[in-house]
């Protein structure tokens, strides 16, 4: 079973990080959002209940971010090139630009490859600042590729594919947020 399910509770400034039972600083949070937050946790927790098998363990609360590019960044292994990097438009732009709009890079990731695949990809005509947009953190997804690509490198072949997808790159200075993942492990 899949599940894909994200509560956010921003107001204002503030941002929701955790509600724990007995906590003795309750959050501070006007009455209305917390029964929200509250009802939406219980209905989450109803649904996951009637499924044979499957148990919540925690929840995952973070910020809502809607700015910058999104990129996909995906891991596979290929039978005659071994673990292989997939970068390019991430998003509802992967679906328009299609697989030929993807670079493939054989690892070991080293930063000038991952930089390179960026801009060599139509991933980097849109994070150069596009029409007018302010230019993307690509910095900081060559960060996140290389990170990424060790990881993948030290899970071995048991590891076989990994998505990102989307990942946002906002703009220079800000990062590189992974906004959903799929990984797949041999049996």
């Amino acid at each position: 079973y899949f599940f894909h399910w994200t509560a956010v509770a921003k107001l204002g400034t503030r941002l929701v990080e955790a509600i724990v039972p007995g906590d003795p600083a309750p959050p501070t949070l006007p009455p209305a959002a917390l029964n929200w937050i509250l009802y939406a946790l219980s209905r989450l927790e109803q649904r996951v209940a009637s499924i044979p098998g499957v148990a919540l363990e925690g929840y995952l609360v973070a910020p809502y971010i809607d700015d910058g590019v999104e990129a996909f960044l995906g891991f596979t292994r290929d039978p005659e090139f071994g673990p292989v990097a997939v970068i390019g438009p991430g998003g509802v732009q992967a679906e328009l630009y299609g697989s030929a709009a993807m670079r493939h890079v054989p690892l070991p990731m080293t930063a000038a490859k991952a930089a390179k695949a960026v801009e060599m990809s139509a991933l980097g005509k849109l994070a150069c600042g596009h029409r007018g947009e302010a230019p993307a953190d690509v910095d900081a997804f060559v960060r996140l590729v290389v990170e990424a690509a060790r990881i993948v490198v030290d899970l071995g072949p048991g590891l076989k594919e990994l998505d990102l997808n989307p990942v946002r790159i906002r703009t220079a200075g800000k990062g590189a947020w992974p906004l959903d993942a799929l990984c797949v492990f041999d049996d």
